[in-house]
């Protein structure tokens, strides 16, 4: 029995159903490398792996290795891809664990070949335009080969990252670094004897809007917890393409009370109440993410931050009149300022409200889930 006062939901089978939506979407033999990072996203990491387990993907895929000693320690067997470069004294690590470390340049494959005592599976990253890590596109063969001479090591796969899969506005575009990576891919088939299923650079919003960059392996993140990356990536999907919600954000009433006509509730004195109105305290607030609004996901995070700055203190004292959370089905503005724990809400038009009942809370998912404790339904 959940006793808590506030938590997350996650729901395990709809996981696996956005999964197999995916799967069924690139068609067999295509695979899935599912990435895992950022605790899954804010749905637990552990949990999520071992469920995703039972589904024939290619492999998981964080970028910190302390991500992947927590999924090596939760008993995940399946291959695990380090999505960014590891540092040097991680390598026996790594090769301990088991991971598929990502490398970059031949100094990192040099690192990993010295420290291993057994063949290393590794995947080269190839930058071809997202302008972080990655080997340089015009020198990506011959770097390839010189990896492949190395000892100990086997490339296991060839990947890119596209700067720009969710909308049209910025250059270069999917379009154009999947060409770049296209015209790369034969000479490594040929000159290092790699198979077409290990080369992959589709991510959740290539994924749907450009299906030539499919190829025979995705690596999704987004898709699989139920959201799409952005509009335009929502539109490119086909009509049978139907993601299941993931992740719920809860709390309970604790208190409810009747004020009168003028009576001010919360920090500041804020909101005055226009008419007698019955109020609920609900046990979460700005500690526990609350004020934290999902909008943000569709956002780009420049924008976020030009927003959070305008605003200042004002993004958690609560004076935003569309705010509002769910009870019964029914949504109730949140009134006065949210406080660290607790806020307050107006459930006047909402008939038998009760002390315990759960209200379904709009937070983003990162910020709850590294504050509240999680409840699996499967």
């Amino acid at each position: 029995m959940n006793t808590s006062t506030c938590w997350i939901e996650v729901d395990l089978s709809a996981i696996r159903h956005n999964y197999n939506q995916i799967q069924k979407l690139i068609g067999a033999p295509a695979s899935i490398i599912a990435v895992v990072k950022a605790n899954s996203y804010g749905h637990g990491a552990a949990a999520v792996s071992l469920a995703l387990e039972k589904e024939n993907l290619r492999a998981l895929a964080v970028t910190k290795i302390e991500e992947a000693r927590e999924l090596r320690d939760a008993g995940v067997q399946k291959p695990i891809l380090l999505l960014a470069p590891i540092l040097a004294e991680q390598a026996d690590e790594a090769i301990q664990l088991n991971l598929t470390p990502c490398v970059t340049c031949e100094a990192d494959a040099k690192v990993l070949s010295e420290a291993a005592n057994r063949t290393l599976n590794i995947h080269l990253k190839i930058d071809t335009g997202m302008g972080r890590f990655g080997i340089e596109s015009r020198k990506a063969v011959e770097v390839a080969q010189q990896i492949a001479a190395l000892p100990n090591l086997k490339i296991d796969g060839v990947y890119t990252h596209f700067a720009n899969a969710n909308t049209d506005g910025a250059r270069p575009s999917a379009p154009q670094q999947f060409h770049v990576f296209q015209t790369l891919m034969e000479p490594l088939q040929q000159q290092l004897g790699l198979a077409p299923e290990q080369f992959h650079c589709a991510n959740s919003a290539a994924t749907l809007r450009f299906p030539q960059t499919r190829l025979q392996c995705v690596r999704v993140g987004t898709l699989l917890y139920g959201q799409y990356p952005s509009a335009a990536a929502k539109n490119a999907a086909p009509d049978d393409f139907k993601l299941r919600e993931t992740f719920c954000a809860k709390a309970r009433i604790v208190a409810i009370k009747k004020i009168k006509t003028g009576q001010s509730v919360g920090y500041g004195s804020e909101w005055t109440a226009k008419k007698t109105s019955i109020i609920a305290i609900v046990a979460a607030g700005f500690a526990d993410g609350l004020s934290m609004e999902p909008r943000a996901r569709e956002e780009s995070i420049s924008q976020l931050a030009k927003s959070t700055f305008k605003r200042g203190y004002h993004a958690l004292r609560g004076n935003d009149a569309a705010r509002s959370v769910t009870i019964n089905g029914q949504k109730a503005p949140i009134v006065g300022r949210i406080a660290m724990q607790t806020c307050a809400i107006d459930v006047s038009n909402i008939a038998n409200i009760k002390t315990g009942d759960e209200v379904l809370l709009p937070m983003r998912r990162l910020a709850a889930s590294a504050l509240l404790p999680r409840v699996y339904r499967d």
